[in-house]
């Protein structure tokens, strides 16, 4: 039989335990939802690197001269990446390919840019 000094406290053990199983449920959740976004932010990076790479390839078969094809380019962005743009500028026989994009993780406003030498 309990005396009452010992009375309570197994129900204060179990609070406690289930303060701290609680607080390490939230620490996972919390990790689970970073980690969704990141993989997002890097899905996004991709989506960007193949529109560039894209770019480059319109470029060089159309000889580098702009046509519908940079305005088409420039709409698939804004569908694919959210808030995506992209520019498109070749000065003395280099190509320079650049795509924006925000992101869900800081630093949200994100750049990519890439080159290519045209002969």
């Amino acid at each position: 039989m309990l005396t009452g000094r010992q009375r309570g406290w197994s129900l204060l053990d179990a609070l406690l335990a289930l303060l701290l199983l609680s607080v390490g449920l939230l620490g996972i959740a919390s990790l689970q939802l970073r980690t969704v976004a990141t993989g997002h932010d890097i899905w996004l990076q991709a989506v960007a690197q193949l529109a560039a790479l894209d770019m480059i390839e319109l470029s060089h078969a159309h000889q580098g001269t702009p046509s519908q094809w940079q305005v088409r380019w420039r709409e698939y962005l804004a569908l694919q990446l959210p808030d995506g743009d992209g520019q498109v500028e070749l000065t003395q026989g280099l190509l320079r390919v650049e795509v924006r994009w925000s992101g869900r993780l800081p630093p949200l406003e994100r750049e990519l840019t890439l080159y290519a030498l045209f002969e």
